[in-house]
């Protein structure tokens, strides 16, 4: 990237994060988007003008901007930079509030139905960020599952990823309704959401994804699985998917296989060790540390020479489970 680049993205980057605060500059004109309020145990979330300049700033911004400030919406509030520590002495304070919103409910009807229109955007930036507020929002999830039916395959894709981004267990049904279809991305956030949603009674439909869905929607299933709460047999499908042709699929149920620690996939797991993924080895090698057989130490002393240093801690720890274990 260039300087001159570069100095715009932090040049957009400061007044997208000022737009999320009391006030937003853009070219000439000064924008009230809100006032202060104390942080409490139920946070005021923001109002319609506010969520409606939020929205067009993003719009305007920079797309590596945009979605770097996607990514962290609802993850970056604590009370430390309420009280300087962490901060820049000269940070505006005034930003504080506006932050703390955004982090809140929104409830205002006028805001709820700017970001469900907001879901029909074609920039996938707004639309995910518009996503995210609504499934934190007063929509009831009556409002939020019918948006899955909708005839437009971006609406339903971003209804699904809001319902996934909360806990909305009620939306599990209509879920998996469009999961079935087994095709698309909006089937395949489907899954997503219902692995997000982590209840075990979802997961025959996301076996079927897994073994009947389009490259992405089994990549989907795949990461599903692995999210499943409290999961103690693997589904044969998952390690059958740890040798998939396709690359991306395989990783990924490696790396769900390995959060499942289940000892029924020992001989699976001990071959996984040389996955071509460091991360996906360390995950792998730690689960054959939990599982402790001493089945798995050949493994294990040759992943202790892994090129990774992450990956030969992670295998010199699993050694001393399995010989606690031994």
């Amino acid at each position: 990237m260039s300087a001159r680049r570069t100095a715009l993205a932090a040049g957009i980057a400061l007044g997208v994060i000022v737009t999320a605060g009391s006030a937003f500059a853009w070219g000439a004109q000064s924008i009230h988007i809100g006032s202060s309020h104390e942080r409490g145990d139920e946070t005021a979330g923001p109002d319609s003008a506010r969520v409606a300049t939020l929205l067009s700033s993003l719009a305007q911004a920079d797309p590596l901007v945009c979605d770097m400030l996607a990514d962290q919406i609802g993850n970056f509030w604590t009370d430390a930079g309420r009280y300087g520590i962490g901060r820049l002495s000269d940070a505006p304070t005034q930003v504080l509030a506006a932050k703390d919103s955004l982090h809140g409910k929104v409830s205002a009807p006028g805001a709820i139905t700017l970001l469900s229109n907001t879901l029909r955007s074609t920039n996938p930036c707004t639309r995910r960020v518009a996503a995210k507020l609504l499934g934190r929002s007063a929509a009831t999830t009556a409002q939020l599952s019918a948006l899955l039916a909708d005839q437009s395959l971006t609406v339903r894709e971003a209804a699904a990823y809001a319902i996934g981004g909360e806990d909305r267990q009620e939306a599990r049904g209509p879920l998996e309704r469009l999961a079935r279809t087994n095709r698309g991305a909006d089937a395949a956030m489907a899954v997503w959401a219902l692995g997000e949603l982590g209840d075990a009674a979802a997961l025959p439909v996301i076996v079927s994804a897994l073994a009947e869905g389009d490259a992405h929607v089994k990549v989907a299933a795949a990461a599903a699985i692995g999210e499943i709460h409290d999961l103690e047999h693997a589904p044969p499908a998952l390690v059958e998917a740890t040798r998939s042709s396709d690359m991306a699929l395989r990783r990924i149920a490696a790396r769900s296989l390995a959060s499942i620690g289940d000892p029924n996939t020992l001989d699976a797991l001990i071959g996984l060790v040389a996955v071509d993924d460091p991360f996906v080895r360390m995950r792998v090698i730690e689960a054959l540390g939990h599982i402790g057989s001493v089945k798995a130490a050949p493994a294990l002393m040759k992943a202790s020479r892994d090129a990774n240093a992450e990956v030969r801690r992670a295998a010199v720890e699993a050694l001393g489970e399995v010989a606690k274990e031994g």
